[in-house]
């Protein structure tokens, strides 16, 4: 699954794999209480939304919708 649809902003993404941009990526984090906070608070809720159970239920809507025609 692509990561900015996963994450839905809970996260710095480094769009790539040059180890210059997840090392300042990793200083913004940590130099900036700020975005530390936001980013963990925003983790924390986005793995409230990602249970088994709902993963479960989202997949079991699609197969329905697919079965169904809907």
């Amino acid at each position: 699954p692509n990561m900015i649809e996963v994450t839905e902003g809970a996260a710095y993404l480094v769009p790539d794999g040059r180890a210059e941009t997840l090392t300042g990526a990793l200083r913004a984090v940590l130099r900036d209480p700020a975005l530390h906070a936001d980013l963990r608070r925003r983790g924390l809720d986005r793995t409230r939304a990602l249970t088994w159970r709902a993963m479960a239920q989202r997949s079991l809507d699609v197969l329905w919708s697919v079965a169904t025609g809907a």
